[in-house]
């Protein structure tokens, strides 16, 4: 059965058990825990959750202990955004992940669905409804910008290294034509340039209307600032 003591006590027994003639360590009053700098490597198992006497090797030897805990059990939760999920390399950007983490979001919220993610391009799109139109009836250009914005991410995402992230720093919109309640929004992004500091993606939005040909209805260039995994 488990031991339910505090992580500190499990500590210190662990360490008196394996060194029955070292002098037990100080305790931080304040915290009520041994100081990280005192643990020896061999006992970061008692505080990422393991048994006391468990030896393991640490895959990051330059984080403390408590550090190393603190960032397995941050590993362990289930994604909430893409920068969460495990990035190998830039194919871990799927329609199937995406989705997997889109809802609850902005782009969820406005039923942005990603269809196709690739590393030459990417496409989704809107079923418009009333949340999408501004007063006077048609989509409202926030609408435009956002999904133009979303579809662009993903393409982003395949065209810069694992671990990586980046930030919007400017967009331009164009509308050629208005859009109602039951059109269907297909927008479809490619980079225009991928570097190491940014990247250019172009977003040509189609309207999609029952009894009509589809219509170049908006165009969105969008520039990305990239930002290397350390400036994360």
């Amino acid at each position: 059965m488990a031991s339910h003591a505090p992580v500190a006590d499990r500590v210190d027994a662990a360490v008196d058990a394996m060194q029955p003639s070292r002098p037990r360590r100080a305790r931080n009053r304040t915290r009520g825990v041994a100081e990280p700098s005192q643990l020896p490597a061999r006992h970061d198992a008692v505080l990422a959750g393991g048994e006391p006497g468990q030896t393991v090797v640490r895959t990051r030897p330059d984080l403390t202990p408590l550090e190393y805990a603190r960032r397995r059990k941050m590993s362990e939760k289930e994604p909430t955004t893409i920068r969460d999920m495990e990035q190998p390399g830039a194919h871990f950007v799927t329609p199937e992940s995406v989705s997997g983490v889109i809802s609850g979001s902005f782009p969820g919220d406005l039923g942005i669905e990603p269809l196709e993610i690739e590393d030459e391009r990417s496409r989704g799109r809107i079923v418009v409804d009333r949340r999408h139109l501004h007063p006077g009836g048609f989509v409202h250009g926030g609408v435009w910008t956002a999904l133009g914005d979303t579809v662009a991410a993903w393409v982003t995402f395949r065209n810069i290294p694992p671990g990586a992230n980046f930030t919007t720093v400017e967009l331009k919109l164009n509308v050629f034509a208005a859009a109602g309640v039951g059109d269907e929004i297909d927008a479809v992004a490619r980079p225009l340039h991928a570097g190491r500091s940014t990247v250019v993606v172009e977003v040509r939005m189609e309207r999609r209307r029952e009894g009509a040909e589809p219509r170049l209805a908006a165009n969105l260039i969008v520039t990305q600032f990239v930002l290397a995994p350390e400036a994360t």
